[in-house]
């Protein structure tokens, strides 16, 4: 069956100081269990993920301070921020999807690493289809660029020294690099959809 979704954002304009606090509003229309997500745009630049919501939960910390918490008694998403500065000025979007009992994790946080040492970045997934599988990368005021997509199982993808094996066996598709260079800084996505459709969900991780 297919289930109707929609997000609604009631917030058309909002005017706030710098050091003020802001909330902006998402309602949403679905009846199965969502992922959510909120995105912002500064002016003349790409999307850029703030944060999302699977599972777990229901406050999801996101990057530059942004929160938000699912409610789903509400079917609410409101993203918050308790002291909004000038760079913040920018296009939000409130977005939805239907998640199908499918999810990505990456087990690693914010990691530390000198130039020159080897990068393992941790992606399992979970899914009763046969995925295409994602990496993304985003560099700091950047919005999100693809490393690549890997759609057979026990293939291997690569792009700028970094590569991945989709190892259908374990269900992983753990992120490597060789040698890291200060130019690796910055926030990597793990992500999959099936082999037509876009990419159905995702997982993050900063260097």
């Amino acid at each position: 069956d297919v289930q109707a979704q929609s997000v609604t954002q009631p917030d058309a304009h909002v005017t706030v100081f710098e050091g003020d606090s802001v909330e902006l509003r998402c309602n949403y229309s679905y009846s199965g269990a969502p992922y959510l997500f909120w995105y912002m745009q500064r002016c003349g630049q790409g999307l850029q993920f703030l944060l999302r919501y699977i599972s777990g939960d229901p406050v999801v910390h996101g990057v530059n301070g942004f929160e938000a918490e699912f409610q789903k008694s509400k079917s609410s998403f409101h993203l918050k921020k308790t002291s909004v500065h000038l760079r913040d000025l920018a296009v939000y979007f409130c977005a939805v999807r239907e998640s199908n009992g499918d999810s990505v994790t990456q087990t690693e946080g914010q990691v530390t690493l000198s130039e020159g040492t080897s990068l393992t970045v941790n992606c399992s997934y979970e899914t009763k289809q046969y995925p295409s599988l994602f990496w993304y990368v985003q560099y700091p005021g950047e919005g999100p660029q693809l490393l690549f997509r890997v759609s057979k199982a026990n293939a291997k993808g690569s792009s700028r020294g970094f590569e991945a094996t989709y190892d259908k066996e374990s269900t992983s598709f753990h992120l490597q690099k060789a040698s890291v260079q200060e130019s690796d800084s910055a926030v990597y996505y793990c992500a999959m959809g099936d082999t037509v459709t876009q990419t159905a969900g995702g997982a993050e991780h900063k260097l």
